[in-house]
């Protein structure tokens, strides 16, 4: 029985000009698919983009569905209005005809569907047939010679929309009307940078396709992540899952803009530190409180060391480092909430269940909240009041800096929102750009940084003196018994991925 919920959406963006890629679909698409296909079209009807590389770009996404996962399936939309042919978010202008290539190739026998079904709130799925998947195994190149187009929009403007879908609150046991971001439509006029950053990202997302990124330890490319009662959760650690968009909101440039997307985004960071750019470990560098420290920072004030640890443990049963992560988290949550009485649910709704903090009560929780703003008093107006998306607006502009630098000297590195990953050996370098973001973007203003692991640089200037060469000894030993250790699953994708991109 076919697991429907191992899936992803078609991505429509599929694409690989590799002359081997090319004979493999364009002989299937002649000799089986187009003679079908040609009397299901009304004479005369011509499509904006020709049917065999609609056809072409559904054949290359379930081949490369197949080689992550042989078992996974394809999410594929079929109502009406699901493509949107001249949607700037849709660059090879994909329409509803994809969808006869679909029936096209279940009547050939070369892929089976479970139909979705709006009671379930399930789209159909699709995967590929024993017959498919022997023209697979027989194709001459491999999933790495398959890439993206490289037109595919990466600057999203996006507009908040009220969900048809109403959302259940467990605490007050009611639904209510709940918002989700949708892409809206603009023009490049509308706002003078849009060429320059969309250039600047390309740059970006082509430095990233031609560098191998992957986990040194995993031997199958996937993470299957269990958290809470919510559904399994598969991170395809792929070279096909690196694309990175920016991405504003509320219909407004001057809001949003972070950087999303790329599989690193989506797992913690005790897997993050195993992660090798190019085959080489990394070190992670993140500005600490960044949002609280930029709220200070246009305040013209610099932020304590660590806001976040209060003078004393207020909670019980916690102690002072427990109850600083619950003050974080609550701290974090109320920048976005638009208001307080929303701020003290929202956290708890973020919270594993069965899990201390899950069960703290508001009355546990607001004079957490209370003491955070007396200590902060210059930044309590960013408390509770939709600041969130407007300080994402900064942290997007110095993230942008960072790319950039890197991009230009050809260093690969990655972003987490405030924190930036690269390979060892980069890291007192990222930490100066990171000062030099801050104070392109802010003045004269510093915002601390701190390393997830203690740097080659650091453990220099930490043991100085020849008295110390023991300890820095130690200190290397224990960085270089962090470094991960690579499997043979890792070598042999290296491998391929290098023989195809000719690294």
């Amino acid at each position: 029985m076919r697991d429907v919920d191992n899936s992803r959406l078609l991505d429509v963006h599929r694409w690989s000009d590799h002359p081997e890629v090319n004979t493999f679909v364009y002989d299937l698409f002649e000799s089986e698919v187009a003679p079908l296909l040609l009397s299901k079209f009304p004479s005369g009807a011509k499509p904006k983009q020709p049917i065999k590389y609609q056809f072409k770009v559904l054949i290359l996404d379930l081949y490369v569905l197949w080689c992550h996962d042989p078992e996974a399936c394809l999410s594929v939309a079929r109502a009406d209005n699901a493509f949107k042919v001249n949607s700037r978010y849709n660059a090879i202008h994909i329409s509803k005809l994809i969808i006869t290539c679909v029936d096209v190739l279940k009547s050939l026998g070369y892929v089976e569907q479970k139909l979705g079904s709006e009671a379930a709130g399930r789209v159909t799925r699709i995967w590929p047939t024993a017959k498919l998947e022997a023209l697979f195994r027989a194709a001459r190149f491999t999933e790495y010679h398959v890439g993206r187009c490289s037109a595919q929009e990466v600057i999203v403007l996006n507009d908040k929309v009220a969900s048809p879908k109403r959302k259940y609150n467990e605490e007050t046991d009611e639904a209510s009307v709940h918002f989700v971001a949708k892409p809206m439509e603009y023009k490049d006029k509308d706002y003078a940078p849009i060429p320059v950053m969309r250039e600047s990202l390309r740059n970006y997302n082509a430095l990233l396709a031609r560098t191998f990124i992957d986990i040194a330890d995993l031997e199958r490319p996937v993470l299957i992540i269990k958290k809470d009662k919510k559904p399994v959760r598969r991170v395809q650690i792929s070279q096909h899952n690196k694309l990175v968009r920016r991405i504003f909101s509320r219909g407004s440039w001057s809001l949003g803009g972070r950087f999303y997307g790329g599989w690193w985004q989506h797992i913690d960071s005790s897997y993050r530190r195993r992660i090798m750019i190019g085959d080489k470990p990394v070190v992670e560098v993140d500005y600490s409180s960044l949002h609280i420290s930029l709220s200070y920072a246009l305040q013209g004030l610099q932020p304590p060391t660590d806001p976040y640890r209060l003078p004393e443990v207020m909670l019980k049963g916690f102690d002072a480092q427990a109850q600083r992560a619950v003050v974080k988290g609550l701290i974090l949550t109320a920048i976005n909430a638009r208001d307080l009485s929303s701020t003290l649910s929202a956290f708890r709704s973020k919270c594993d269940t069965g899990t201390p903090e899950k069960r703290l009560k508001d009355s546990q929780l607001q004079p957490l909240l209370n003491k955070f703003i007396e200590l902060n008093e210059p930044v309590a107006g960013y408390i509770a009041a939709d600041k969130g998306v407007e300080l994402m607006r900064i942290d997007g502009n110095l993230t942008a800096f960072i790319m950039d630098y890197f991009t230009e000297r050809d260093i690969a590195i990655l972003t987490v929102h405030d924190s930036y990953i690269v390979p060892q050996g980069y890291e007192e370098e990222l930490m100066k750009v990171m000062n030099s973001a801050v104070k392109r973007e802010l003045g004269d203003y510093k915002i601390n940084m701190k390393p997830e692991v203690l740097t080659v640089g650091q453990i220099r200037s930490s043991f100085p003196s020849f008295e110390d060469g023991h300890l820095q000894l130690q200190a290397y030993r224990k960085l270089a018994a962090e470094q991960p250790v690579r499997c043979l699953g890792y070598i042999n994708r290296l491998d391929k991925f290098r023989a195809a991109v000719k690294v």
